[in-house]
């Protein structure tokens, strides 16, 4: 069992919490134990809490030197969700979900009591499920994009921006800051912030992002 799990400042990981993700990997299908892959290897560095407004959410931060090994830009955002894990303090089971984004574990979320002890010998897999996530600005130009342009897009790259009073959809991270942008005309941006400069950009989505 691990120790009591308190809403406290902290950026170290805890034993337990490294131990609980593994043994929920190994008891889910052969699909996702590729992520298991990441716990072991040492992906995660830091805890970050507070950062979000998901209940619960604890929020991983990566080994720089891991993440190219891992990550995969063009694969969707999910949540697996419907994992219940075992409270030792209020003897009710509690909800835990693990949080996916391109292609790495980004955090996890324990919803149903503040304080809590885990046993880590008590975990129910049987109803979980693969949740994939809505991105409202993603939504807002989907309509605009053709079958290939929808599926080389990362959702979890696209927010929107204002520049100059103009609206844009960041849609691709670039070196330093800088990053491709769209507007709603579909027009094709590379925005750089030293020096600052929005340049329309003569080619088409596909070439920029594939």
């Amino acid at each position: 069992m691990s120790p009591m799990f308190g809403l406290f400042k902290r950026s170290k990981i805890a034993e337990w919490e490294i131990e609980l993700l593994k043994k929920v990997l190994q008891l889910l299908p052969p699909d996702y134990h590729h992520l298991e892959r990441q716990v072991e290897e040492g992906l995660f560095r830091s805890v970050l809490i507070g950062l979000s407004d998901l209940p619960g959410y604890v929020c991983f931060t990566c080994n720089p030197n891991l993440v190219k090994k891992f990550e995969n830009t063009k694969e969707k955002g999910y949540t697996l969700t419907g994992v219940k894990i075992f409270d030792v303090k209020s003897q009710t089971q509690l909800n835990y979900s693990i949080h996916v984004s391109s292609g790495m574990i980004n955090g996890y979320s324990i919803t149903g009591a503040k304080k809590f002890t885990v046993d880590l010998n008590k975990i129910d897999v049987q109803n979980f499920r693969k949740s994939y996530r809505q991105n409202p600005d993603y939504q807002k130009i989907e309509i605009y994009l053709n079958a290939e342009e929808r599926d080389i897009i990362n959702q979890d790259e696209v927010y929107e921006v204002v520049l100059n009073e103009k609206v844009y959809f960041h849609i691709k991270d670039l070196e330093d800051g800088d990053f491709i942008g769209i507007d709603y005309e579909k027009n094709i941006y590379k925005i750089t912030h030293d020096p600052f400069e929005i340049r329309q950009l003569n080619c088409g989505l596909s070439s920029v992002l594939k």
